[in-house]
């Protein structure tokens, strides 16, 4: 089964419940997903699936200069028998495509992001767009014969080391206050406030960039 949701962080992040949720339906079953380069590691470790890795902006700017990783990329996706297009856009749906996968799933009419994508799917799938994107995947996830319910949390899945367990951090809540671009930063004294509420439940994590606004939040 190929996963198509190929960008961005918070995106990807709303996918994984559908993508567990599939995993834990079909046990026997292999799994990949296309997912751009920066973001292969967080489907491996967390969704536990094989990532494929693409760059397509980078591949749109120059795609002689692309070739080879072009065809890495779709020689991983050959041989999948159902592609499942989380995104909703032509690109994604036409990489389904360009897999050769037989059976092709994705959102329906009233559902997709880009109405062209439908020409590249050939199952769709009806979702509820008034409810939260993280339960309108797992919509479209069931209809792929997976269950709609919110899958619950795999600890073993995250194993940093053989000795040490990240469910030693299961009381423990995350705050990632850092953001693609500065406008969508929540102000730095609104995070202090609730890593400050949380007290020592609250753990600050950063990205490239963003250590010192995470040493000002604390926590």
């Amino acid at each position: 089964v190929l996963i198509l949701r190929l960008s961005a962080l918070g995106d990807v992040i709303h996918t994984i419940p559908a993508v567990i949720s599939l995993t834990q339906a079909f046990p026997r079953t292999r799994f990949s997903w296309v997912v751009e380069a920066p973001y292969r590691e967080l489907v491996e470790i967390v969704a536990g699936v094989e990532g494929i890795p693409v760059r397509m902006k980078k591949w749109g700017r120059n795609v002689r200069a692309s070739r080879g990783e072009i065809s890495d990329a779709l020689r991983a996706m050959r041989g999948s028998t159902v592609a499942i297009d989380f995104q909703g856009l032509v690109k994604s749906a036409a990489l389904g495509w360009l897999s050769r996968a037989p059976r092709r799933i994705g959102f329906d009419r009233r559902s997709i992001r880009e109405k062209v994508a439908l020409l590249f799917t050939n199952e769709r799938v009806p979702v509820d767009p008034s409810r939260h994107v993280v339960e309108q995947n797992l919509q479209l996830a069931a209809g792929a014969g997976a269950s709609a319910e919110h899958p619950g949390a795999d600890w073993e899945r995250f194993a940093l080391d053989p000795e040490r367990k990240l469910a030693e951090y299961r009381d423990a809540i995350i705050i990632l206050p850092g953001a693609g671009k500065p406008e969508k930063i929540w102000p730095v004294e609104r995070f202090r406030e609730v890593a400050a509420r949380l007290g020592d439940r609250a753990v600050v994590a950063w990205g490239p960039g963003e250590r010192e606004m995470a040493e000002a939040i604390g926590g």
